[in-house]
């Protein structure tokens, strides 16, 4: 999850890490060789720079291990299918402050029904439009988890 940063000259990029134990990002500048720590992971950055979508990256390694970060660098909600207090993120890249702004739960009613009570919903995919006024993502859900992990 490496983006370059829209600044002149472009010199910052920005990554996710695990920092203290916890899924952060890290604003780079090779220039000055300086980092910044944002304290959300990242998984879309707006074409400005100022803005990014931070999802559950511990929920997504249960749901997809292929994209999602192992460890405890994030509470997966895992005992939650649909959660309220998790979902997309909206970070600013510039006060490192980040606002819910779709909870999992409030998709509920638009995706398919689950029958599995240890099911899981999760977001993925995301990506902002070209001017950054609107934010593109996935929910989807998952069941028989235990044939998973």
């Amino acid at each position: 999850m490496v983006h370059w940063l829209a600044k002149a000259p472009q010199t910052h990029f920005i990554f996710n890490d695990l920092v203290d134990g916890k899924f952060v990002s890290v604003i780079f500048d090779m220039a000055a060789k300086t980092r910044r720590i944002v304290p959300h992971p990242v998984s879309a950055v707006s074409a400005d720079g100022k803005w990014a979508v931070s999802i559950n990256y511990a929920r997504l390694r249960l749901t997809r291990p292929d994209y999602g970060y192992g460890g405890s660098g994030q509470d997966a909600r895992s005992d939650v299918t649909w959660p309220t207090d998790d979902g997309l993120w909206l970070v600013n890249l510039e006060s490192g402050e980040a606002k819910l702004v779709v909870t999992i739960a409030s998709v509920r009613d638009r995706m398919p029904q689950v029958k599995d009570p240890k099911a899981l919903a999760y977001f993925c995919h995301t990506v902002f439009s070209r001017d950054g006024s609107r934010i593109f993502w996935l929910a989807r859900s998952v069941e028989n988890l235990s044939t998973r992990r």
